[in-house]
């Protein structure tokens, strides 16, 4: 079998040349499947290799009988920070990410391609031959036996793919008291107890598709918890969609009260009731933005992310606003 891969546009139509798997140009994609052989692990090289006239194909090795070692086997592990396929950069903030074509074509044992009875020829160099076999596709499935996977009727299996490798991210602009902003470096923010307190933020993947999602959360003085009342959140309903990005201007955040933010939990040492409850007339705080992107490595499911904490105080005068 033989995978490459090529730029596509938006409807899905190829735009670009085509790469392919195992050319050894950005690193070596050598691939070896692991198996027990008389009390050994013994790895078994499928490619790549020329076959006839055809370059970068590799073994199909599921007709032999060997005792294949490991929970998973690709078949092909394609990095997608190769610069011909990898898309725009951190650099190019405001483009959109590029679609990609991955073709899986399968030759027999003189490195002709073969193709299933009934489809057209694939138009590609070489020699074609016409097999009594079909592509089939992963599909939802619909509730009857069997039609978990739809037949494709051409000469090849491609399937289109989008990726994108930028970083999020995450930045306070300016902390938010009522309907007032400031980017001081130094901020004492001095209010009611109904004042609010925000953030005016930006959170964005480069390409919205990507946000996994952003939130935002703060802590009181030191050992602020849930429990304690020492930590909280600030609303983000505009998550998981970007937020800022440029040419955008940045937005505020959800708020807190002052109050809110300022009430301490702590044990009764003379209960009932279990705890007391205190607005403290003070304290500092932290504030995180958390942007998380939804790429993966292809092994993991950690999703990168970007933050960006500030520092400030809050102090509560009686009265309202």
């Amino acid at each position: 079998y033989r995978i490459s891969i090529t730029r596509a546009d938006a409807n899905g139509n190829p735009t670009g040349t085509r790469v392919y798997f195992g050319d050894g140009v950005y690193k070596n994609e050598a691939l070896s499947w692991n198996k027990f052989e008389a009390g050994d692990i013994v790895p078994e090289l499928l490619g790549p290799v020329p076959v006839g006239t055809e370059n970068f194909l590799y073994k199909i090795p599921f007709n032999s009988e060997a005792a294949w070692t490991g929970t998973t086997t690709y078949h092909a592990v394609i990095d997608t920070s190769d610069p011909r396929i990898s898309g725009p950069g951190d650099l190019n903030p405001t483009d959109d990410a590029e679609n990609h074509l991955i073709t899986l074509e399968v030759f027999n044992s003189l490195g002709e391609r073969l193709r299933p009875l009934g489809t057209p020829a694939s138009g590609q160099p070489g020699t074609e031959v016409a097999k009594a076999f079909k592509y089939r596709r992963w599909f939802q499935p619909e509730g009857s036996p069997g039609d978990d996977t739809k037949e494709v009727p051409y000469a090849a299996l491609t399937h289109l793919f989008c990726w994108d490798n930028r970083v999020p991210v995450a930045d306070i602009t300016r902390l938010v008291l009522d309907d007032t902003a400031s980017n001081e470096q130094c901020q004492f923010l001095v209010g009611p107890g109904d004042a609010e307190f925000a953030i005016e933020y930006r959170a964005y993947v480069p390409d919205e598709r990507f946000q996994q999602d952003h939130s935002i959360g703060w802590v009181r003085g030191l050992n602020g918890t849930t429990a304690n009342g020492g930590a909280g959140s600030l609303p983000t309903p505009s998550s998981p969609t970007n937020v800022g990005r440029p040419p955008d201007a940045p937005e505020n955040s959800g708020s807190n009260t002052f109050q809110t933010m300022l009430t301490s939990i702590e044990p009764n040492p003379t209960p009932p009731p279990d705890t007391v409850t205190t607005v403290l007339p003070r304290c500092a705080f932290a504030v995180t933005l958390t942007t998380r992107a939804k790429t993966t490595d292809g092994g993991s499911f950690h999703y990168p992310h970007a933050e960006e904490t500030a520092a400030f105080a809050l102090a509560s005068v009686l009265g309202s606003s």
